[in-house]
């Protein structure tokens, strides 16, 4: 079981995780999927950061988020791919079949292709 967490706003992913309002968290067993939303908009950055742990997120994708937050996320034990846009569903499905995210999803001024931030691989997620 794997548990992914994206910052939403409608259907894209939100812009700034540090004022993201909604979060849209995936629970997936191989190929069954169970989605939910939870409200976030007026808990502190850092508030986030706790939930996001008390869910039990191993992988976060979020739009630009600030140093301090993006350590702290790491430090919790998440896999993070900061500075992503795009529809929340899309981002998820090229993570899932391709292991990373094509530069096509990064924010404008990001460039490169994708790479997550953190200290463990997706092998450990059973993504492999």
């Amino acid at each position: 079981v794997m548990k992914v967490a994206i910052t939403v706003w409608q259907d894209r992913i939100s812009p700034v995780f540090d004022s993201s309002q909604w979060l849209q968290v995936h629970d997936i067993n191989g190929d069954h999927v169970d989605v939910h939303r939870e409200h976030i908009g007026g808990r502190s950055p850092f508030e986030k950061v706790e939930r996001l742990k008390e869910l039990g997120v191993d992988i976060l994708l979020c739009g630009a988020v600030t140093r301090a937050l993006h350590i702290s996320l790491i430090s919790a034990g998440m896999d993070v791919y900061p500075f992503v846009c795009g529809s929340a569903d899309a981002v998820l499905k090229d993570l899932l079949q391709n292991r990373k995210i094509d530069r096509r999803f990064a924010m404008p001024g990001y460039g490169r292709q994708i790479r997550k931030r953190s200290r463990r691989g997706l092998a450990g997620h059973g993504i492999a």
